[in-house]
């Protein structure tokens, strides 16, 4: 059993998705949309899904097409739970079951689509941390969840992913965030494009959490960074029209 601090309240949901018994291991939590790596009965890693942003360096292939960045549709749900499942194991239709969940919930969720191919999703989600028993948070619109296809990596879809999220935040709020763990390069530079910078570390937003010390929560404000006439950018960048690319 994980120490009582890494654990959530319901530890027991948490199912094994990969590894055997003596090496290590990872298990997922639908519930809260956390992967945990294991080893033995001590946790190695904990990552909420705030955390799916590129870790390993992946060499960029041939570019196959453009890619379109809109809202999800249902059946894109259960394409995005298969991505998850490839990803880091598991089920793919519970995950899809998990993001539909989330969905009914308010979570705003895009897909980056490439021949009809979902190859990347993100999240976007209106929270209360404070309201619900956290700290030093502020109410607002939290970007979250990004994953790309390790196929299609290097080439700019989470790039992609990041600026249709602000732009659409944009058009009803003045400031977005996100919390990442601090050793998340990758991510730091991605969300500095766009404006984010390093808000606090003295905070608590509940459900996210990392074993191996505090995450960070980043802040960008309306008019920071390179989202500014982004319909016109995209649309001669990716291919698509601006009207189907950022509206959830």
């Amino acid at each position: 059993r994980p120490p009582a601090e890494t654990s959530p309240p319901n530890w027991s949901a948490w199912r094994h998705v990969s590894g055997s018994e003596g090496a290590s291991t990872t298990l997922w939590d639908g519930d809260f949309g956390r992967s945990a790596v294991c080893h033995g009965e001590r946790i190695v890693k904990l990552y909420h899904d705030v955390d799916f942003a590129v870790r390993t360096p992946v060499a960029a292939g041939p570019n196959p097409g453009p890619v379109a960045i809109r809202s999800a549709l249902p059946g894109d749900l259960a394409a995005s739970g298969a991505l998850l499942a490839r990803h880091i194991g598991g089920d793919s239709e519970g995950y899809a079951t998990l993001l539909r969940r989330q969905v009914d919930a308010g979570t705003l969720i895009f897909v980056a689509v490439q021949n009809t191919v979902v190859v990347g999703f993100s999240k976007l989600t209106w929270r209360t941390p404070e309201a619900d028993g956290g700290r030093n948070a502020p109410d607002g619109w939290y970007l979250s969840g990004i994953l790309v296809d390790s196929a299609h990596r290097r080439r700019g879809v989470g790039w992609q992913l990041t600026r249709a999220r602000c732009d659409w935040v944009w058009r009803t709020a003045s400031e977005a965030f996100f919390v990442m763990h601090p050793d998340n390069r990758a991510s730091r530079l991605l969300h500095a494009r766009v404006g984010f910078t390093e808000f606090t570390r003295d905070f608590q937003v509940p459900g996210v959490t990392f074993s191996d010390g505090p995450g960070v929560l980043f802040r960008s404000l309306r008019g920071r960074g390179a989202v500014i006439n982004l319909a016109a950018h995209r649309s001669a960048r990716v291919g698509t029209r601006p009207s189907d690319s950022v509206r959830p």
